[in-house]
């Protein structure tokens, strides 16, 4: 395959640095349509590193969370590592979930392309980010309550007692782990009826649709659902149209607070890099069951708010973006 020697140094990064691959082991790439060039990449990559590689293109999927086909879910249950690039993020699927609790390691790279790969993101060491990670997850486990304010209005307080949070370095290292380099986060599943308050969206919301926003999306939360978004006209819309799509009323339910951490990401109305820039906060409406939580449905959408205040149990853990340690 005909290639730049920086694609192919970032392919074999990612495969090494991020996915630790090594010789002998397996490795399975999804990809779709749009993406079958780069799932190629990944392919061959994994063969150059000594690794039995297979790729399958599945159907494009109309949202995130939709799971794959069934010969993909075959495939991902007997992989060391699976390298999913579909646009579609797969990451919140029984199949992806199934695949983990076999051992896989799970890299989940939804909306990539050769850009991402060779970007400013990507060239964090995602490695020297597991301690944070885990203190930052061990601190939220322990917790029983996180209140999310911002300059922009977001006010929302959610309960989060018994729930374990999830490290997510941006690297798989051990049997089980999902990770999404440059995306270095540490999430939460909250109590699906607890979140109360108003998110002023002021960041992005990760779907094609909508992206990058220029103006906010103030959204009304009640007993753990979005009852009311309000904001520009296209994005309203838009919004409204993806949950018509959407067809089920769990997926207006909060199902993850998300906490960025990759200093080298900033935002551009792509999941990954939005989702993991460190001084954001998200919030995951749908699915959560694969992250803790009880709230199954083929759905999962993330809005990303700038420079986000986060208190856990009363006690500062972001302060307007600046990460308190």
């Amino acid at each position: 395959m005909d290639i730049s020697s920086d694609v192919a140094a970032a392919a074999l990064r990612m495969l090494g640095h991020c996915g630790n691959l090594k010789a002998g082991e397996s490795l399975f790439v999804l990809a779709d349509p749009e993406t079958s060039r780069l799932g190629g990449i990944l392919t061959e990559s994994g063969r150059e590193c000594g690794a039995p590689s297979a790729l399958i293109i599945d159907p494009p999927s109309a949202i995130h969370g939709m799971e794959p086909s069934s010969s993909a879910a075959a495939a991902m249950q007997q992989a060391d590592l699976i390298a999913c690039v579909t646009i579609m993020s797969k990451a919140h699927t029984q199949a992806r979930l199934h695949a983990s609790r076999n051992g896989a390691r799970f890299l989940s790279l939804p909306d990539y392309s050769l850009d991402m790969l060779t970007s400013k993101a990507m060239s964090t060491d995602f490695r020297s980010h597991l301690s944070t990670c885990s203190d930052l997850a061990a601190r939220l486990s322990r917790a029983r309550h996180v209140e999310v304010a911002s300059r922009s209005g977001t006010r929302i307080r959610m309960e989060v007692t018994g729930r374990t949070a999830n490290a997510c370095p941006g690297c798989v290292l051990n049997p089980g782990d999902l990770g999404s380099p440059p995306d270095i986060e540490v999430n939460i599943a909250p109590l699906e009826s607890s979140a109360e308050g108003i998110i002023v969206v002021d960041g992005s919301i990760t779907c094609p649709e909508i992206g990058l926003l220029k103006s906010p999306l103030v959204l009304q939360v009640l007993e753990g659902r979005v009852v009311d978004a309000r904001g520009d006209s296209a994005v309203e819309a838009a919004w409204h149209q993806v949950f018509l799509r959407a067809a089920d009323d769990k997926a207006w339910i909060i199902g993850e607070l998300g906490i960025g951490l990759n200093p080298n990401a900033q935002l551009t109305g792509i999941m990954l890099t939005d989702e993991g820039a460190l001084g954001t906060v998200h919030f995951g409406l749908g699915s959560n069951a694969t992250i803790g939580g009880l709230n199954q449905v083929p759905f999962h959408l993330d809005c990303v708010i700038r420079d986000a205040t986060v208190l856990v149990d009363g006690r500062v853990l972001i302060d307007c973006g600046r990460l308190h340690v």
